[in-house]
């Protein structure tokens, strides 16, 4: 399962979207529940933190925010922009991708955000993931549901992977005691605390959770395969029914 989130630019201070209630609104506007079973085919989930429950980073102390435009008018209106903004959807991942980017560039238009969308080829992908600015736009990045979490929560601990991500306050501190934990618990424990961080801040906004289809004959068992994780599968487990002649 990959977790597909949009990194608003909330590091530029003349961005709209270094404002939180900015980034707050941004997710109240779109219906996440909507955007899944439209283009999922009963696959894709709504994401409501950056973790999945699959993970031990996961929070259930977050209960998400819900598709709710009025709030976003509200929260836009406090922010100080009641007729919206101009900004820009990227990204470069996902045969689904221009489909998603339509339904939240809808979403986006209802509440007076209007979005223009470029889809990046590989190269250029590639380059806005590392060092090209990306000033007033939003990215919509894939995010692995690795187990530990800590790969994916690492982009947001330097600039080497999406950059104009803020970093705030205190934030080195928590992703340090994540990184140092010795124990399970102690790990889960502070890994679900820089889950919180992220969707306090609204650091990142989150979108839907896509699952990776895998054939396989269903005289096999027990492969593990995708069931958490591309990288983690038990191959050592798998048992295959005798076949009759």
């Amino acid at each position: 399962m990959d977790d597909e989130a949009l990194s608003p630019d909330s590091l530029n201070s003349d961005s709209p979207l270094a404002d939180k209630r900015v980034r707050q609104a941004i997710e109240y506007a779109i219906d996440r529940p909507a955007i899944a079973d439209a283009l999922g085919h009963g696959y894709w989930q709504a994401l409501t933190q950056l973790a999945t429950e699959s993970v031990y980073g996961y929070n259930k102390a977050i209960e998400g925010r819900p598709y709710d435009p009025d709030k976003a008018k509200q929260l836009l209106k406090e922010a100080g922009y009641p007729d919206g903004f101009k900004t820009k959807l990227i990204g470069g991942e996902g045969t689904e991708l221009p489909k998603i980017f339509a339904a939240i560039k809808a979403y986006l238009a209802n509440v007076g955000i209007k979005a223009e969308i470029e889809i990046a080829d590989a190269v250029l992908w590639k380059q806005y993931r590392a060092n090209r600015p990306w000033h007033n736009a939003m990215l919509l990045n894939h995010r692995a549901a690795d187990p530990n979490l800590t790969w994916s929560l690492f982009d947001f601990h330097s600039s080497k992977e999406y950059g104009q991500t803020s970093i705030l306050r205190n934030f080195d501190n928590l992703m340090n005691d994540m990184l140092q934990a010795r124990d399970y618990d102690t790990l889960a424990k502070n890994t679900q605390k820089v889950v919180k961080h992220l969707y306090d801040e609204a650091i990142v906004i989150p979108i839907i959770i896509d699952t990776s289809i895998v054939a396989a004959s269903n005289k096999v068992h027990d492969l593990g395969y995708f069931e958490v994780h591309v990288i983690n599968w038990t191959p050592w487990n798998a048992w295959k029914e005798a076949v009759s002649i």
